[in-house]
């Protein structure tokens, strides 16, 4: 069984993009489960028989990813066996072929990740990223020792996935970071494989397995965008209203011509060239 954690935050517009994938690339039994942040009433009601668990959010919440897992993961365990495999997937993320070129990698490794420096201060910064994990559920309550801002502690995967321990860099993830390099825990890394980049960040493929649109439901700054402002001095509210005008653009080819847009970032010259060959990110 394989258990799907997915917080869905303001907009409902990628849940059945998501859902789509699964039932098409997940050969195995899963479930998914969610919040639907900064949604009222309204999307709970449309969309909770979606998912085997469905925690309800309000409007103008002021939440963190870090919640909804938290919810998630006390569900999951109610029901969970050892070797299941638990999935951490964004939103605004989906599969375009079969999960189990992922599952297989268990057979040397306790725990997957993406790895995407540009999202980092240091692109030279390799570190997991919690747009995508897999690990076993046996891992939840695993218990190590590792030194957090300075203080030695004793936690376990749960507590460093559902709060926020930031280690300076921006990083909320901090916390698991040191847990698995002070414990010298090794993961295997999905890496960025797109052939064509219309962002150095956004719209990312990876291992041509999972699609990330990146930033598909808040605004559009990243720290791509941030190191474009200052080498150029382009204001930043230009820089996130062009990234949002390219963003629905994309979006609506994944709705409209979702093979087309996937084959042309992966480097397929015939498919959507017409449309994306002049956009450049300067």
């Amino acid at each position: 069984m394989i258990h799907i954690i997915t917080i869905n935050w303001t907009t409902d517009k990628w849940i059945d993009i998501q859902a789509d994938s699964f039932k098409k690339f997940i050969k195995t039994p899963y479930k998914v489960y969610t919040k639907l942040g900064n949604m009222g009433d309204d999307m709970f009601k449309k969309h909770s028989h979606k998912f085997h668990y469905c925690a309800p959010g309000k409007e103008n919440e002021k939440s963190h990813v870090t919640v909804g897992m938290k919810l998630s993961i006390d569900e999951i365990k109610k029901e969970c066996k050892p070797d299941d495999i638990i999935m951490i997937i964004d939103s605004d993320a989906f599969l375009i072929d079969n999960l189990d070129r992922l599952t297989e990698l268990f057979k040397k490794t306790s725990f997957i990740s993406v790895h995407e420096p540009e999202h980092e201060i240091d692109t030279n910064r390799l570190i997991p990223h919690p747009m995508f994990f897999m690990f076993k559920a046996e891992s939840l309550s695993v218990k190590k020792e590792f030194s957090l801002f300075g203080i030695s502690c004793c936690k376990d995967l749960e507590f460093v996935l559902t709060n926020i321990l930031d280690d300076g860099t921006g990083t909320w993830w901090g916390g698991l970071l040191s847990y698995m390099s002070q414990n010298k825990l090794t993961y295997s890394a999905v890496r960025r494989t797109n052939k064509i980049n219309l962002h150095p960040l956004y719209f990312g493929i990876y291992d041509d397995i999972i699609y990330h649109h990146w930033a598909g439901s808040r605004k559009m700054i990243t720290r791509p965008d941030k190191r474009l402002h200052e080498q150029t001095g382009k204001s930043l509210e230009s820089i996130a209203e062009e990234n949002h005008k390219l963003s629905n653009k994309v979006y609506n080819d994944i709705i409209n011509h979702k093979n087309h847009i996937i084959e042309y970032l992966k480097g397929n010259p015939t498919m959507m060239k017409r449309i994306y060959s002049q956009i450049k990110f300067e």
